[in-house]
């Protein structure tokens, strides 16, 4: 076996790492051209070393940090014992259909969408809650001041990655 450069030094770890600091919408080939390594090593430095993947044209770190993860572990426990029934109560109730290629906007979601599930929530399940997932950064604002006039309880939770780029 026939010794050699190693793929990634610490050095371009290190400088891979400092310019994704500076700007995390940078590309690939924007490192490799200031940086002067191998387009492969500048992805073996962004996945294998730094453990970072690029989302909505950001890089953010595909792993929680130990802190975060018993964060999640311990709001999952929370949650858990606050509402030993919740995951077996109901399912899906409504699905609300929007005009042919209309872009959901932070007005629609907390003007027409929202009254509507929450309304059909409250007709067939008055003292329940209602669980919403995936909401756009872009309305999460709008739309828990929306659930407090609601007078709903909104719930902290725990970090997810793509928690951390905002």
């Amino acid at each position: 076996m026939c010794e050699g450069r190693p793929t990634a030094t610490t050095e371009d770890i290190s400088a891979v790492r400092l310019t994704i600091d500076t700007d995390e919408r940078v590309t690939c080939q924007q490192i490799w051209t200031s940086l002067g390594i191998g387009m492969s090593q500048v992805h073996k430095v962004l996945h294998k070393h730094l453990a970072v993947r690029k989302l909505y044209a950001r890089r953010i770190p595909q792993n929680l940090t130990e802190a975060e993860k018993l964060r999640r572990v311990n709001w999952c426990r929370k949650i858990m014992q606050r509402n030993t029934d919740f995951l077996w109560k109901t399912g899906h109730y409504v699905t609300t259909i929007l005009e042919d290629k209309k872009t959901v906007s932070a007005d629609l979601y907390t003007n027409n969408c929202l009254p509507f599930v929450s309304e059909k929530v409250r007709e067939k399940r008055p003292l329940s809650g209602i669980l919403i997932l995936n909401i756009s950064p872009r309305t999460v604002r709008r739309t828990t001041n929306y659930l407090g006039t609601l007078g709903l309880e909104t719930l902290v939770h725990p970090p997810f990655y793509l928690d951390l780029e905002r």
